[in-house]
Formats: structure tokens, C-alpha cells, sequence
């Protein structure tokens, strides 16, 4: 399982698009989701590209295919994506948001994380990152 582990933290540092407020950021990556779950990982992947104005186009590109090139040992380990769900929502200092998603399979899920910040009046996604650590859901 730890071999699975991927973990990508994208720092964006410089402005791009942003959302007004959370719900508008929730229904964005809900529809993210909606790509990964239909393993449409370039369309999630340049659904968040804008949000991510300081990330060099290419390393997006690197990291897709990276990713691409792993699902593959997802499905043969875990089984057939089935759905994806939304789990939680928090914030602090009224600056960071974290929102945690499941992709649900067959055999065994993935969390995908997505830490939002707020510099001044409006949001932009801070990183993303999944894993399969189960236990972390009920911690």
C-alpha cells in the first residue's frame, strides 16, 4: 500500500483564479471529483491549473502523467472506481480551508485532500494531495 502512496503538495503563491467564498469552492471540487472518478485525471488536473497561477505549466504536466501512469495499480489492487464522496470541511484563522473527499472502490479507497488559503478577500487552492489511509478518516 505505501508504494501507492502519492502525495502532492502545490504550493500557489502567485494570483490566478480564486473563489468568492467555500460554497463556490466546494462546487468546484465536486466537479474536480467528478473527473476523477470517471478517471478523467487530465480534465481534473486542468480543471486546477488556473488555481494554481504560480505552478509552472510543465510540472502540472509532469505530475499528471505521474499520476495517470498510477492508476493502473489502483484498479488492480483496489477494484472498479465506484463514486466519490465529500467528507469534511474546516477552517482556520479564518485563512485556511481543508476539504477531504473519498474516491470509493471496490476494495479499499483514496482520500484526496485540497487545502485552500484566503490572503485577503478571496481563495485559492494552497495544495492537493491523496493517500489510502483509511484509518485517517475515522482519527
Amino acid at each position: 500500500m505505501r508504494a501507492l502512496l502519492i502525495c502532492l503538495f502545490l504550493p500557489s503563491i502567485a494570483f490566478g483564479a480564486e473563489f468568492k467564498d467555500l460554497s463556490e469552492a466546494r462546487k468546484f471540487l465536486d466537479d474536480v471529483m467528478t473527473n476523477v472518478v470517471k478517471d478523467d485525471i487530465r480534465g481534473a488536473f486542468a480543471k486546477l491549473k488556473p488555481y494554481w497561477a504560480a505552478m509552472p505549466e510543465a510540472e502540472v504536466e509532469v505530475l499528471t502523467a505521474k499520476i495517470i501512469d498510477q492508476r493502473p495499480l489502483a484498479a488492480s489492487r483496489f477494484g472498479k472506481v465506484l463514486e466519490a464522496r465529500f467528507v469534511s470541511q474546516k477552517t482556520g484563522a479564518d485563512s485556511v480551508a481543508y476539504f477531504v473527499y473519498i474516491e470509493k472502490y471496490e476494495k479499499h479507497l483514496l482520500r484526496w485532500h485540497f487545502i485552500l488559503y484566503k490572503p485577503r478577500d478571496s481563495w485559492q487552492i494552497n495544495a492537493v494531495s491523496f493517500d489510502d489511509r483509511i484509518q485517517g478518516l475515522v482519527e
